[in-house]
């Protein structure tokens, strides 16, 4: 939990939802904009930010052991590090450093996505 004590139910803030919504709540759809207009520009954004050719190395296709293991030394290092806190919320830091990781995870889940989807349906990657 990383509010704090007595928080009602409804208020309650975990550790599973801060890293769930941590891309949104960093840029958030505050023109409620329909989900390509809003989530569009955000993927875009983290492609440039951690581009294919950068990438690729790490893609580990065929390889999802590796993938595990990745998360859990993530998980185990970063997620849950020795400062971090019960009760209260994560350090300027800590957001800082998880907002990055959720990005370059998500990128990295993307072409690894998008990588097997070409394999399985023999199409060749599109140009960005």
């Amino acid at each position: 939990m990383l509010t704090p004590v007595g928080t009602p139910r409804d208020k309650q803030e975990n550790l599973h939802w801060f890293w769930d919504s941590i891309v949104v709540r960093a840029d958030p759809n505050d023109k409620d904009d329909c989900d390509a207009d809003y989530i569009d520009p955000i993927a875009r954004d983290i492609m440039k930010k951690y581009p294919l050719a950068k990438m690729e190395s790490r893609l580990a296709l065929g390889d999802p052991e590796r993938w595990k293991r990745e998360s859990f030394e993530i998980a185990s290092t970063k997620v849950f590090p020795d400062d971090l806190k019960r009760n209260e919320m994560p350090s300027p830091a800590y957001k800082k450093a998880a907002l990055k990781i959720a990005e370059e995870r998500l990128a990295l889940a993307g072409y690894r996505m998008g990588a097997i989807f070409n394999q399985l349906f023999g199409t060749a990657p599109a140009k960005p």
